[in-house]
């Protein structure tokens, strides 16, 4: 497969306003998500190379929209907001992930003709929590949920965050790690992606392409626990959120965040934390 970074550089060598922003669009979590649209607890960035690609999101005042974006256009989906693709025409682009402490790409090319997706995280790097690229998004979403937020400055920032991230990744020194470190950074990121989903060791090793037992090893090399302990991690973070913010039944929490038996659920959320999730919900 040919590499996401550099097909985009010969891309932007043939075509240099390529990656010029044009438009900004924000989503929010104003309502709950609808199935099937897409909701993680990191930031994210989707730029339309070409196509039509059109989603439906929430604004903050709680309204639904649908919206075509087209070349040069960006989704800025902050941290716990959701959109939802709809998949009408001919699209291709790049979504940046911001996930914890890795920075991610992913592209996706959706053909009308034969109704089929490409959406293969292709690269990604570590990003120090004191990175300036945090900070840079952070004030990407601050500035847009201003209500008098100018167009320019979004565009600017938007800008910013683009090529800043793409020369994080395209950094000589990311691509001396070693394949086993970056391969770890990207199921780290995968998991991060799709904790809500029934994923276990088996079916992220064959995602992969690599044994059960070499995913396990790398956990134990680069990670601070196992495999598991990360996706549990990983789930009940995402829990305490939703215990946080929405009046869901425990049941519904349970399943949102990927596990299967909500008995279960609330065993391990106690160990982990001391407490119920009834009872962190009423503290």
């Amino acid at each position: 497969m040919t590499d996401t970074i550099d097909s985009l550089a010969s891309q932007v060598r043939l075509a240099p306003d390529l990656l010029k922003v044009k438009t900004v669009v924000s989503c929010s979590n104003s309502v709950p998500p609808p199935r099937y649209s897409y909701q993680v607890r990191f930031p994210r960035l989707e730029f339309v190379l070409s196509g039509t690609y059109r989603n439906a999101f929430c604004t903050p005042a709680g309204e639904i929209l649908e919206r075509d974006l087209s070349t040069g256009e960006c989704l800025f989906v902050p941290v716990d907001s959701w959109n939802r693709v709809l998949w009408v025409d001919d699209v291709q682009g790049f979504s940046l992930l911001f996930g914890t402490r890795q920075l991610g790409l992913s592209n996706f090319v959706w053909e009308r003709h034969s109704a089929s997706l490409s959406h293969v995280a292709t690269r990604c790097c570590s990003l120090p929590a004191d990175s300036p690229l945090y900070s840079i998004v952070q004030a990407l979403g601050l500035h847009l949920r201003q209500d008098a937020a100018d167009a320019a400055s979004s565009c600017l920032l938007a800008q910013t965050v683009v090529e800043y991230a793409l020369k994080l990744l395209s950094d000589p020194l990311v691509l001396e790690h070693s394949r086993a470190k970056h391969l770890y950074q990207s199921i780290c990121l995968y998991v991060q992606e799709n904790f809500a989903r029934t994923i276990n060791r088996d079916t992220v090793a064959a995602h992969f392409n690599v044994s059960p037992n070499y995913l396990s090893k790398l956990f134990r090399q680069y990670g601070q626990g196992g495999f598991s302990d990360y996706v549990v991690s990983t789930r009940l973070d995402r829990a305490r959120f939703m215990l946080r913010h929405v009046s869901s039944h425990l049941d519904e929490i349970a399943g949102s965040c990927g596990f299967r038996d909500p008995n279960y659920f609330c065993r391990v959320f106690k160990s982990r934390y001391g407490r119920t999730p009834t009872e962190y919900r009423q503290s």
